[in-house]
């Protein structure tokens, strides 16, 4: 068999291929991009919890986790009785990023079957911690990061959409 005719060019490029994208080299691929992604949400939740704070709305806890499903924060309302769960969405916009991505809001992400289990972790943190008589809301909090070109340093816009849900 010459070389070049047949399957060889084709075993070589992928060869070529193989050693481009070795599995150690995807995996820190990989790993760079959940690093990126996982500390987005906690970046989130906390801008969220500092902006709730400022409107009056008391933060009990954090990534209260529950057999149904977890609620981001749990709050006290501004008027001191009702109890809200909130669900924060957020979203870091770049330049050159694909039109798609750019244009889609974070709470567009809540489908109605995470609203289920949001109704459904409401209802059991309303049991376990007897709040009976107390209006219980589901309320979304969507953060949009942005980085400035100048300095570098990202900046964040809100969007709060509350009593999404009641109980």
């Amino acid at each position: 068999m010459k070389r070049g005719v047949g399957v060889t060019p084709g075993r070589r490029s992928f060869q070529r291929l193989l050693q481009r994208w070795s599995p150690g080299r995807w995996l820190r691929t990989a790993r760079r991009w959940w690093a990126r992604r996982s500390a987005l949400g906690p970046r989130g939740e906390r801008e969220a919890a500092r902006r709730l704070r400022r409107a009056g709305i008391r933060v009990l806890a954090r990534n209260v986790r529950v057999p149904p499903g977890e609620a981001d924060i749990v709050c006290r309302g501004p008027d001191g009785r009702t109890i809200v769960l909130v669900e924060v969405k957020s979203r870091l916009r770049l330049p050159g990023q694909p039109l798609l991505s750019a244009t889609v809001a974070p709470e567009a992400s809540i489908t109605r079957a995470k609203l289920r289990r949001m109704l459904a972790t409401a209802r059991w943190l309303a049991k376990v911690n007897r709040w009976g008589r107390r209006p219980v809301r589901l309320d979304v909090v969507a953060i949009e990061f942005e980085r400035d070109e100048r300095t570098g340093k990202l900046s964040a816009s809100w969007r709060h959409h509350e009593g999404v849900a009641r109980l």
